[in-house]
């Protein structure tokens, strides 16, 4: 079984389309919809609630409501709670392409019973067209961070994870702060696996103004210990190149030396200290000039 899981936040306009896409599936059988609304304030329960009095239950909703814990605390819940075998993320702001379930079910096969690979990874578009640059013209086989780093891979992707790995790999959550980079676990998933990289387009992304996507720089900024923890395991992965690492201490400072955070207890090299400390620098002076 697959469970698709949904966080949940102040999407009262969207979140009907979102579950409308999942009633829209080729493939309706063998799947969940988990859905976890981390301390709404619009009127997304009731929409929530509407939603469940009229489904016909062609598939299983699994629906919690609780005070908000934010993100990743929201993606661990989710991740402990799924039935699923699979787990795949669908957000409360995008749509499901009609073959969604069925793309999955489809490549599962090819990974199922092999223990380095911890994923699928699946394309997203933006107004029906390919979100980002991907590399690959067929199923490919790579790290998630050689994805990024090697093949300089750009824009979101549907991760559709085995569960069981998943749960070996939550992400970290820090008192007073409610984010952290999602590819602290992707990063620290590529020392010893692979996903499967399909070039196919199972999710239509939409970026409301008040997405983490629009407001990154804030976030990351307002979650210190969480984004200095993310660039610093960049420096320190053995998987990461050279130059990923040198354009990864330099965001490392920028954010450091922008809140005069002192050092965490990460052990960064010299090398990307000097690098990044002096990237860090020019960088912190280009946003001041371009405010």
């Amino acid at each position: 079984m697959i469970t698709v899981f949904t966080p949940l936040y102040n999407r009262e306009k969207s979140i009907y389309a979102t579950y409308a896409s999942l009633r829209n599936q080729t493939k309706q059988e063998h799947f969940e919809w988990l859905v976890i609304n981390d301390g709404s304030t619009d009127g997304s329960d009731g929409i929530m609630q509407n939603i469940i009095a009229g489904h016909d239950g062609v598939f299983t909703i699994t629906y919690i409501a609780r005070e908000n814990k934010g993100l990743n605390r929201t993606l661990n819940e989710g991740i402990v709670r799924a039935q699923g075998d699979l787990f795949c993320r669908l957000d409360s702001d995008d749509s499901a392409a009609p073959n969604l379930i069925e793309q999955i079910s489809l490549h599962y096969r090819e990974i199922e019973n092999d223990d380095s690979i911890c994923a699928m990874v699946f394309l997203t578009s933006v107004s029906d067209a390919i979100n980002g640059r991907h590399p690959f013209q067929q199923p490919s086989l790579t790290s998630f961070l050689k994805y990024r780093d090697f093949y300089q891979a750009t824009g979101d992707r549907v991760e559709v994870m085995k569960t069981h790995v998943y749960r070996a790999f939550l992400y970290p959550e820090f008192e007073g702060e409610k984010f952290c980079p999602e590819g602290i676990v992707w990063n620290r998933l590529s020392v010893d696996y692979q996903a499967l990289y399909i070039p196919v387009a199972v999710v239509e992304k939409t970026f409301p103004e008040d997405s983490i996507t629009k407001s990154v720089y804030a976030v990351l900024k307002t979650n210190l210990k969480g984004t200095l923890t993310y660039y610093s395991e960049i420096l320190n992965n053995p998987k990461a190149s050279v130059k990923y690492k040198c354009l990864n201490s330099i965001k490392y400072f920028r954010y450091r030396l922008l809140t005069r955070t002192p050092p965490l207890r990460f052990s960064i090299p010299v090398v990307y200290q000097v690098i990044g400390g002096l990237g860090g620098i020019l960088l912190l002076v280009y946003d001041k000039l371009t405010k």
